[in-house]
């Protein structure tokens, strides 16, 4: 009997499958024109599939490769960056506060340039100390500046009032 060596990758992997409503011969070749084999290993923990194949197996059963790799499901309250459409929604919800608005965008030395314009005189006074720790950062040690930061933002965590 063969050893299975990562049970619980298997069956996330057999769960996003099945809540996307597959059945294992509809994966084959959207996953990388594997065999049914190969997919039925995945999916018993015998093998990991390799990083290319679990990037194929997230992107198809849109689930993320932390949920794969390490069980975490995407929290609604998770802001992480991780995708260009993570990028796009936050770039969405800051301009739906009313907040900002854009005041320019352009390519520049083949670097994409957006710029956002607010009045909000909070934001305008966090920048300001932030700018200024980043600018202290080269004479601080890291532990320094990583609490000091970390004051910063708690110092500034205050509802945003939009104009919705």
């Amino acid at each position: 009997m063969r050893k299975v060596k990562y049970p619980e990758m298997g069956s996330r992997i057999r769960q996003a499958r099945i809540d996307a409503g597959l059945k294992q011969k509809d994966c084959l070749l959207p996953l990388g024109d594997i065999t049914a084999q190969m997919l039925s290993d995945w999916e018993n923990g015998y093998v990991c599939p390799t990083i290319t194949y679990l990037r194929n197996i997230a992107n198809f059963y849109k689930v993320s490769l932390d949920y794969i790799i390490l069980g975490k499901k995407k929290d609604q309250n998770d802001k992480t960056i991780r995708t260009y459409k993570d990028v796009a929604e936050c770039f969405v919800d800051l301009l739906g506060t009313g907040i900002f608005e854009i005041r320019d965008s352009y390519i520049d030395h083949g670097a994409y340039q957006t710029y956002l314009l607010t009045y909000d005189k909070t934001l305008h006074n966090f920048k300001e100390e932030l700018d200024n720790l980043l600018v202290a950062r080269k004479s601080m040690k890291k532990e320094l500046f990583d609490e000091a930061v970390k004051d910063l933002i708690d110092k500034y965590d205050i509802t945003i009032k939009t104009s919705k």
